[in-house]
């Protein structure tokens, strides 16, 4: 998130590498959902996209909104909250 505002704030400093990690961090989780598709796992026509903006806005909501004095706190829990998140949105998507 960081990044991401340093690199609105100051584009030719950190644009161009950001937006290649951002490429390639979003073609390899467009792939897991795709693949996920393919084997039937998700429904035809699912949005890799949609899906991930899900995810991602759950997880980075937690984040952002969460007081810093409270993240050591939550960090014995991250990997489950993650694996509920995840679980959350993927009833979302296959509830049809």
């Amino acid at each position: 998130l960081r990044l991401a505002t340093e690199e609105k704030l100051y584009p030719d400093l950190f644009g161009p590498a950001l937006q290649a990690l951002r490429r390639e961090q979003s073609r390899l989780a467009r792939q897991i959902v795709v693949h996920a598709v393919e084997r039937g796992e998700l429904p035809a026509g699912t949005s890799p996209g949609l899906v991930l903006d899900a995810l991602y806005g759950v997880l980075e909501r937690r984040y952002i909104l969460t007081p810093a004095h409270r993240i050591p706190r939550l960090e014995p829990d991250m990997r489950r909250f993650a694996v509920e998140a995840v679980d959350f949105v993927l009833a979302g998507v296959t509830a049809g």
